[in-house]
């Protein structure tokens, strides 16, 4: 179990060096196609927007230290004619990567627009090697036993309670004994973020800024409602517990991460064009774990 949030820019640099490689080229992918077909921040929600927003999240700190963490804890156990599945795997490159490097690789994800164009012969991410498919994460229709490696980066905060739970449930299932299931999940300090939203809409109603003061009310209101970022008490009882004999590395370290911290690193690496602002960045970093299925 790993936090992933690194300040030190040298650390960031050497850790990152594998999304580099591997990663960081299909961002050209991406931009080929933004430019055939014209898509933009105003096209119509979907795929064609999705495609837009995904060229800049992508190349997200959080996304190459994610990113980074599955191609480590792949480097020593992936070899050749594996089975692979990328659960979730919206139209992120993972499932291609894994065909590139000789597996059986298969991608599933529920929306079955993000399938449907994965699969047209023009898109960048269609590979003949690649077996996609529309599926829900909480009853998976592969048999027991079937892959070496599975994969889900950044999507069981999407799930929420009880069915993140489940989804892992299944992906174990369809597990090989020996195998290794990579996960990541975004991780917040909601806590905090709530104290440092009150805080400043209070410096803000003292300068008489009424209507910032108000979107900050509104901030707060919206985190109070959110049930999406793991923090360190959902986290343990929704993964860490449930699945104890399964995991690997230290479950006993109660993983916390300042407000400022985050803020500091999506600050660090920020560049223009990304969807947020520098001075309003995210409030969450990322946390990797890896569970093996021999342990269960």
């Amino acid at each position: 179990m790993e936090l992933l949030i690194e300040n030190d820019k040298n650390k960031f640099d050497k850790y990152t060096e594998t999304y580099e490689k591997n990663i960081f080229p299909f961002v050209e992918y991406f931009d080929n196609e933004i430019k055939k077909f014209g898509y933009s921040e105003n096209s119509p929600l979907g795929i064609e927007r999705d495609i837009w927003d995904y060229k800049q999240i992508i190349q997200y700190p959080i996304r190459k230290l994610e990113y980074s963490f599955v191609l480590h804890n792949c480097k020593d156990f992936l070899k050749p004619r594996m089975k692979t599945l990328d659960a979730g795997c919206g139209i992120t490159p993972t499932a291609r990567w894994f065909a590139s490097k000789g597996c059986e690789a298969y991608g599933i994800d529920l929306r079955q627009d993000n399938i449907n164009y994965i699969k047209k012969s023009e898109s960048f991410l269609y590979d003949p090697k690649v077996n996609y498919s529309s599926q829900n994460m909480t009853s998976l229709e592969f048999e027991d036993d079937t892959f070496d490696v599975v994969t889900s980066i950044s999507v069981l905060e999407h799930l929420g309670p009880e069915k993140d739970t489940k989804a892992i449930s299944e992906m174990l299932r369809v597990l090989k004994a020996g195998g290794k299931l990579i996960l990541t999940v975004d991780f917040s300090n909601r806590e905090g973020e709530l104290n440092y939203n009150i805080k400043f809409g209070l410096n803000l109603l003292k300068s008489g800024k009424i209507k910032e003061t108000m979107q900050r009310l509104q901030r707060s209101k919206f985190l109070l409602k959110r049930d999406t970022a793991y923090n360190h008490d959902s986290l343990m009882k929704r993964i860490i517990i449930p699945f104890k004999n399964n995991i690997e590395g230290d479950m006993n370290k109660k993983i916390y991460v300042s407000v400022n911290d985050i803020k500091k690193f999506w600050r660090m690496y920020w560049q223009p064009g990304f969807l947020y602002t520098k001075n309003e960045p995210r409030t969450y970093v990322s946390v990797g774990l890896v569970l093996s299925k021999n342990n269960g």
